[in-house]
This record gives structure tokens, C-alpha cells and sequence, in this order.
């Protein structure tokens, strides 16, 4: 079954050039976070500033402000209304007060959303780079022994932002204000609007006016390089034990690095074997559990 959040996902990725939205969203990160992502779950642990690694004198960021915040400003299925009321009425069930003004937000099917920020910064690591053999000999042999794990990259700071994600088919939000004012999904995200929420049916997470932080990211995934897996797929036919033949094909798709000895493994050759590229929408798709 298709994750609720995938549309979501998917469209970020694709609007913002590869952010990814933390998870659970809302959970903040920061530049150099090393975090084990599978299924569901992105696990932190640990950062490349951190002294033990011994690339805190050498980790440089910088800082600037989104250029387009627009391309923040994503929605897939949602059709909105407005209607003004010159008199007491009932608007679906829901009792609209003379003078008042209510936006009506219709999303068509399940796992339909709209996202709406304020107050977009970017924060990147600059020398990446410069230091990704040193960062793959910590990672891979000096320090830990590391096969498949993200090194964030980028990180897309928001102030305040709206959402909201449609549970089932045909589910429902309406706004309206006290002052007859018309509102907008971007003003579902600016902390200085006032509104009253009228009625909420089938929304699996609404979120308004909400705080934002450090919630999005893009990486870089370490994995063997193309060459690695070929002198790994060499090894594994050359010193598979006998009682394991009849498993190789299972060992070669599924646990190439498990195979590995450490002892063939060490900080000359480490990236013979590993590499970084930019973590992709196959990489959120097997996040969310997806079957492409």
C-alpha cells in the first residue's frame, strides 16, 4: 500500500531539487548528521563535527536565504473555495456566522495534501567534497565500519509552515475568521493570522501555524562503488564457503558488504570499495516502503 505521506514526499523532492522532509516531520537535523536510513525510520548517529571523527577543524558551512520560496509551496489534489456569508447559514454542517468568510478545502483521495512555509534558509556543507576520502576512511574503517549510511548535506530551515494530509478520499478542512477577512493556504503557515477552524473530517495530520526548524535535508548515501562490487562479488565467488554455495545469488543481492572481512578493509583502499553519491527518489521510496 502506498504510504500516506509518499505524495508529499515525492512532490518536496521534486520542486526543491532533492530535499527530503525529517521523519517523523518536524524532527530537526543538522549539517554533518550521520544517519542509518530504512524503512520507515532515519536514525541518527552521530556528526562529522563531533571530535571523535576528527574532522571538527575541517568541517566548513554557510548559509544563505532560499531564492525561490515558491517552490516550497506544494499541493497535489486539492481543490479550494470561498464563500462569503451576508446572513447566519449552515456551510456543511457547520454554522457560518453572518460577515464571516470560509475557505473550503476539498482533498480528492487518500494521501492528498497541501504544504505551505514562511521563512526559508538554507545551510550547506561547503567542503564536502574536499573531504569525502577522509570522511569514508572514518566512516567505513578508521572510526566505525560503516556500509550503507547518509551524511547530511544540506539543510532547508523553515520558520512557520502549514499541512494537512487527507486520510480518505473526499476529506475536508474549513477555515473561516471572525473578521471577514479571506485567507489563503499561505496564511494557514504566517504565526500573525487569526482564524477559527470550523470543521476537520478525515485529515490525518493538520498542521497550522506550526513552528518549523531544521526539518528538511538532502544527503549524500554511502555504498559500494561500482568497483567495489566487483571485487566483492570476485571475493565472495573465490571464498564462499562450500556449505553457503547454494545461497550465493540470496548473499550477492541482499549482503555483499556482510561478506566482507575486516581485514581486507582499511584507510588506504576504503574507496575502492565505498563511495557517496546524492541521495535519490528511490532512496525516499524505499523510505516510505514503496514498491516502485
Amino acid at each position: 500500500m502506498m504510504n500516506i505521506y509518499s505524495k508529499l514526499f515525492q512532490d518536496i523532492y521534486l520542486s526543491t531539487n532533492g530535499y527530503v522532509p525529517a521523519w517523523p516531520i518536524g524532527t530537526t537535523f543538522q549539517v554533518g548528521d550521520i544517519m542509518l536510513l530504512q524503512q520507515h525510520r532515519m536514525i541518527p548517529l552521530g556528526n562529522l563535527s563531533d571530535p571523535y571523527f576528527g574532522l571538527d577543524q575541517y568541517v566548513e558551512s554557510y548559509v544563505r536565504e532560499a531564492p525561490i520560496e515558491r517552490l516550497w509551496q506544494v499541493e497535489r489534489g486539492i481543490n479550494v473555495m470561498h464563500k462569503a456569508s451576508d446572513m447566519i447559514h449552515v456551510l456543511d454542517g457547520y454554522l457560518l456566522l453572518e460577515g464571516q468568510q470560509a475557505m473550503i478545502i476539498n482533498f480528492k483521495e487518500r494521501g492528498d495534501y497541501f504544504f505551505r512555509c514562511k521563512g526559508i534558509t538554507y545551510t550547506h556543507f561547503k567542503n564536502f567534497q574536499e573531504l569525502e576520502f577522509e570522511i569514508l576512511q572514518r566512516l567505513a574503517s578508521q572510526k566505525c565500519c560503516f556500509k550503507d549510511i547518509c551524511v547530511i548535506t544540506d539543510i532547508a530551515t523553515i520558520d512557520h509552515y502549514a499541512m494537512a494530509i487527507a486520510n480518505k478520499n473526499k476529506s475536508c478542512l474549513i477555515i473561516s475568521g471572525e473578521d471577514g477577512s479571506e485567507y489563503n493556504l499561505l496564511d494557514l503557515a504566517d504565526p500573525d493570522s487569526f482564524y477559527i477552524n470550523k470543521k476537520i473530517k478525515d485529515l490525518d495530520d493538520l498542521r497550522l501555524k506550526w513552528e518549523g526548524g531544521n526539518i528538511f535535508f538532502k544527503a549524500r548515501r554511502m555504498g559500494l562503488s561500482s568497483r567495489g562490487e566487483h571485487l566483492i562479488t570476485e571475493y565472495i565467488h573465490k571464498y564462499l564457503p562450500d556449505a553457503l554455495h547454494r545461497f550465493e545469488s540470496n548473499i550477492l543481492d541482499y549482503a555483499t558488504t556482510d561478506f566482507l572481512p575486516s581485514n581486507v578493509l582499511y584507510p588506504a583502499n576504503v574507496h575502492e570499495y565505498f563511495n557517496f553519491r546524492k541521495m535519490n527518489l528511490d532512496d525516499v521510496e524505499e523510505f516510505l516502503g514503496n514498491v516502485r
